[in-house]
């Protein structure tokens, strides 16, 4: 991502809600015009989903998980893998599935206000 772009996204997102809103709204309309390329989003996605940089996001919301939300990550970091890609070592791909594990169980219940609070935490640290 070129710097230009990384300081319109960090001026233009002061929050995790404002970024989210925009992505709702371009989920429920894609003609949408969100100011940057595809390009740019492709780039400044896949610096943030990856296993290492999800392995840094669980690590900073651990301290923050209730009881029932440790166990599911737990339960998600421990699940058996078969491989692991080339760019992160087999710890940061466990802790990538668990964070991925929790999201998803967070988002089953409909406990979106708790994921926004999570995705807050996180957008702080990536």
């Amino acid at each position: 991502m070129s710097g230009r772009m990384a300081s319109e996204l960090e001026k233009r997102y002061a929050s995790a809600d404002e970024m989210l809103a925009d992505l709702e709204e371009f989920r429920k309309n894609p003609e949408v015009d969100l100011d940057f390329t595809i390009e740019d989003l492709h780039r400044e996605t896949v610096r943030r989903v990856n296993a290492p940089a999800q392995a840094r996001a669980a690590e900073a919301i651990l301290p923050l998980l209730t009881e029932a939300e440790h166990a599911v990550y737990k339960r998600g970091r421990n699940a058996k893998v078969n491989s692991v890609p080339q760019h992160a070592d087999v710890a940061q791909y466990h802790a990538a599935t668990g964070l991925e594990t929790l999201f998803g169980w967070l988002y089953l219940l409909g406990r979106t206000q708790r994921l926004r609070e999570l995705f807050a935490v996180i957008t702080e640290v990536l």
